[in-house]
């Protein structure tokens, strides 16, 4: 009505029930009952629906939903502000930034932001929001230089040892927290008294300054902590340490602080498959609290296993190759084994010499009704078994993805991958041919349909050798069969690969095509990969060998198929190239092989697979392969691609993010030149709709160019050479089309082009 400067009002209330849908007009016609709509003014007609269609709301409830209003974890301070404004829309407060103020330091996640802005006096919105917004880069600026910090005290799965030269006692921590014996605790005790007189004489020559609510020590504060991501086995929060945790009731002023130099000489690792060792960690803490963001929720591996009729429940260490035990466990279930002495030295993680006290050998385990003869070395103190690499192999459990470990914790790299979908499903990748056992293809001709037999082509005589080679080929893989006579005679049409081969391809377009009643199953589309794609972070890639070569026709299809050449008649006992149905025939057996696997969609002869996280690619991709090996199918493991981050299909590049469009392909129309002709420009405006979805209001920016191909206008001009250049530049623009989450706010625009949809 603005703006068009409508003043009348029967204008005005005649355009809104003409617009109105026949529900709200309806509605409309009840509310103002018992008169009628044209009696009323607009403003009292848009009064009675807004007070119908949208209550006010209630102030009291708006204003405990803001005060609720929290800020989220890895939300920013500007998106909470902005959150903030929109929660105290209908709030009505009389001073609307000074309770945005109040909401903004009460709901910051961040503790040390907070205390900051306490400090501060005549704090307003503008002031605290500066601040808060400058702490936060700041902080995020020092977390992304902290990075090589942090890993230093990444933990695995085994313990080390604490000795005291002084007193001769061990303590010995676990990282799932093992207690200390009692004997050990008294040991340790003196000790501790000493250290804690030491540090009250350190403390008086250290710098006076806030103490970490971390880990208790001074001198720093908690951003630079490098114990701020651990878990509190307290309170079972992330951000400190159990020792300076309200809920155990310990207090920050009572933790002793030990000095880099003291730590590294008390703390030794004492076990092989030790990564790396803490730092500034006392014994008590390590058996409790050692536990990194990384390892959070994060259990080790157990298998049993029956050493001389005794089961142990050993810990699977994938780093190691030998298979060790502690001297406790030595000393309480096998002290009637014979330990033999051993010269052989260990090596930690980081290199550190360990030397065990003793082997154990001719020991026999049994493992899954499979019994071997194998050998371990003792390490001295307690601690849990550890199977390595060595037992699991000859177990038959190596790689550890496997059916028996009911688990898989770790992302495998993409080698490893390789090589234990290789092993496992072995007969995928083997020289056999493959040949889908499920049914047989069948090809149907039309009704009263002339057998055509055409004669054999000229083959180049440097081509000669190379098409008989390919032809023996294919007969020892049972692809062809020589035969006598047939009624049908297709030439053939020899294709020079890249590596120098041959590929044999029937002229079926001369012969059967133009008489098969075509298969009408459709093909998948790129939004449907896509959409069956979604959510995967990695991607694989599994290849057909031979592509549709796997799938055998029945003998009176056969029979239709033969090819000629110059060494006479051969048909096809399987699927070739070239044949109509040949595409949607493949199609409907690969989406029948695959169903009711998630993450996985078959495009004709090439497999994708995906999934939400590496274990659940994993579980997709064994899958894909039990499927591919119940149906008798054949892989090219040198086509084949395992954990890579995007995909290539259709001329499109599939990733975590979204679509995007491929860079070869759009290079071909970045380089192409100013059409001359009609038919030059009818091929660059084909190839540019490919990419049509990339291409916002492309019907009114490419309007030039179709009016000069449909003959609107007579030549170039400046305007043709202005869309040209558009579509060529958002060509090359990084767009990504993102993955459809039905759980995220959806947009509908429904505006039209003024010259095309």
């Amino acid at each position: 009505m603005l703006t068009r400067n409508v003043t009348d009002e029967k204008i005005k209330v005649a355009t809104l029930v003409t617009k109105l849908s026949t529900d709200a007009h309806a509605l409309l016609k009840q509310l103002t009952a018992p008169e009628k709509i044209t009696d009323k003014k607009y403003s009292d007609l848009t009064d009675l629906m807004a007070k119908q269609l949208k209550p006010k709301p209630s102030e009291a409830m708006e204003r405990c939903t803001f005060h609720m209003a929290k800020q989220n974890p890895n939300e920013k301070i500007a998106d909470y502000v902005a959150r903030l404004k929109k929660l105290a829309l209908h709030c009505n407060f009389d001073k609307l930034n000074d309770s945005l103020r109040d909401q903004l330091v009460c709901g910051l996640s961040d503790t040390d932001t907070k205390i900051k802005l306490f400090e501060e006096k005549d704090l307003t919105l503008a002031k605290a929001l500066e601040i808060s917004i400058a702490r936060e880069s700041a902080v995020k600026n020092a977390t992304s230089t902290s990075n090589a910090l942090d890993s230093k005290v990444s933990k695995s799965n085994m313990y080390y040892t604490q000795s005291n030269p002084q007193q001769g006692g061990q303590g010995h921590a676990t990282k799932n927290g093992a207690a200390h014996s009692k004997r050990q605790q008294q040991q340790q005790r003196p000790r501790q008294q000493q250290q804690q007189h030491q540090q009250k004489q350190r403390g008086s020559d250290s710098k006076s300054g806030v103490q970490c609510y971390c880990c208790g020590k001074p001198n720093h504060i908690s951003r630079e902590c490098r114990y701020r991501k651990y878990v509190c086995r307290a309170c079972n929060k992330k951000g400190h340490l159990e020792r300076v945790c309200k809920k155990s009731g310990n207090e920050v002023k009572n933790i002793r602080s030990l000095p880099e130099s003291d730590n590294e000489r008390e703390y030794e690792t004492n076990f092989f498959s030790i990564k790396q060792y803490g730092t500034e960690i006392n014994d008590h803490d390590a058996a409790k609290l050692y536990k990194h963001e990384t390892d959070s929720g994060i259990t080790p591996m157990f298998i049993t296993i029956n050493v001389n009729s005794v089961n142990i429940n050993f810990e699977i260490d994938s780093s190691t190759y030998h298979t060790v035990i502690s001297e406790q466990l030595y000393k309480e279930i096998l002290a009637n084994v014979n330990m033999i002495n051993t010269k052989r030295s260990l090596k930690a993680y980081d290199g550190h010499p360990l030397t065990p006290i003793g082997e154990l050998c001719n020991l026999t385990a049994v493992f899954k009704n499979k019994t071997i003869s194998a050998s371990c070395y003792v390490m001295p103190g307690p601690g849990p078994a550890l199977v390595g690499r060595q037992w699991l192999t000859q177990f038959g459990v190596w790689p550890l993805i496997v059916p028996e470990v009911h688990s898989i914790k770790e992302i495998v790299s993409r080698e490893n991958l390789c090589d234990y979908i290789r092993n496992k499903y072995k007969v995928l990748f083997d020289d056999s041919p493959g040949m889908y056992n499920k049914s047989l293809t069948k090809i149907h001709m039309r009704d009263d349909v002339c057998p055509i037999a055409l004669k054999c082509r000229h083959v180049a005589l440097a081509l000669k050798p190379l098409v008989e080679k390919e032809i023996e080929k294919l007969v020892s893989l049972k692809h062809l069969k020589p035969v006598q006579v047939s009624e049908w005679a297709t030439p053939i049409v020899p294709v020079l690969k890249g590596n120098g081969e041959i590929r044999i391809c029937g002229d079926f377009k001369l012969t059967l095509n133009p008489h098969i009643i075509i298969d009408k199953y459709p093909l998948h589309s790129i939004d449907d990969i896509l959409a069956k794609l979604q959510g995967g972070v990695h991607f694989s890639e599994l290849d057909l060998k031979h592509a549709y070569m796997q799938f055998p026709v029945d003998e009176e299809s056969s029979n239709l198929l033969t090819i000629v050449t110059h060494k006479g008649l051969y048909k096809y006992t399987k699927i070739p190239e070239g044949v109509s149905p040949a595409p949607a025939d493949v199609q409907r057996k690969m989406d029948e092989c695959l169903l009711g696997v998630d993450g996985a969609i078959a495009y004709l002869d090439n497999i994708y697979v995906t999934g939400k996280t590496e274990a659940e690619h994993i579980r997709n991709l064994e899958m894909v392969c039990e499927k591919l090996a119940e149906c008798n199918l054949r892989l090219n493991l040198k086509k084949c691609h395992f954990m890579i981050p995007r995909l290539e299909v259709l001329g499109y590049v599939i990733d975590a993010t979204g679509l995007h469009k491929s860079k070869s392909k759009v290079q071909a129309m970045v380089d192409a030149p100013r059409p001359s002709t009609t038919k030059e420009l009818s091929s660059f405006l084909g190839l540019v709709n490919f990419y049509a979805r990339f291409l916002e209001n492309r019907s009114t920016k490419l309007k030039p160019l179709y009016d000069l191909l449909n003959g609107k206008l007579q030549k170039w001009n400046n305007e043709c050479e202005i869309a040209f250049k558009w579509v060529k530049n958002k060509l090359i623009a990084p767009d990504c089309l993102a993955h459809y989450d039905p759980s995220k706010k959806i947009i509908l625009a429904c505006d039209a082009s003024d010259y095309g949809l």
